[in-house]
This record gives structure tokens, sequence and C-alpha cells, in this order.
């Protein structure tokens, strides 16, 4: 899929839809990893609405979700946060694991940039 991100995404279609709504359903989603992980994942913030393309986006929350719950540990917890911010949107997804190593930090979402 991020292939076509690469490639333009010309088969796609770009919708408004609401960041918070795809974070809440991403956590209900993902409950049986939790459970299985003993890792608690909360959604906190309001309703953030974007232009994007749905499914990319739930994959973008579900990735980073799931690598907080893996990453973890015994007790854990996961909090995903979504908040508006002038025209924008911000996305935290913020967990006490092992973390990502600072030289990989500004690329996690390189991919998923406009304008590339």
């Amino acid at each position: 899929r991020l292939s076509h991100l690469d490639e333009g995404v010309p088969d796609l279609n770009t919708e408004n839809v609401d960041l918070y709504e795809i974070a809440q359903q991403t956590a209900q989603e993902l409950s049986a990893e939790t459970d299985a992980a003993g890792v608690s994942l909360r959604v906190e913030g309001e309703t953030a609405k974007v232009c994007g393309y749905p499914s990319l986006l739930h994959e973008i929350v579900r990735n980073l979700a799931e690598n907080a719950i893996k990453y973890n540990h015994e007790n854990g917890d996961v909090l995903v946060t979504v908040k508006p911010k002038d025209s924008r949107c911000i996305l935290t997804v913020a967990d006490h694991g092992i973390g990502i190593s600072h030289e990989d930090l500004n690329r996690i979402f390189e991919r998923f940039c406009v304008g590339k």
C-alpha cells in the first residue's frame, strides 16, 4: 500500500474524516491485542477533521498503536491523543516501551507527507 503513495494514489479518493473517530475505532479493534499483551490503550482528545485517504489514515493509526502495544511492557499503557490545531491535526501515540531511535524519528511519516 505504501507503494501507492509513491505512485500518487490514483485509485483512492480523499474524504473529510474525523481522525479522532478513526483512533477510537482502532482502539476498539485492538482490544484483543491489548488484553493478550496486558497493556491498556486509551484514546483522548476531540473531533479533528482532516482531508485524506480513510483507509490509509486507519492503517497509520493502527500501525502506530500496534507497535506501541508490541514494544511495551506488561501492565504498560498506550495513550493515543488527537487534537485539532489551526488548520492541522495533531496525532500522538505515547507509551513507555523501548521507543524509536532518535535517528529514525524524522522518517516515521515521510512516506505520508503531502507534496513529496
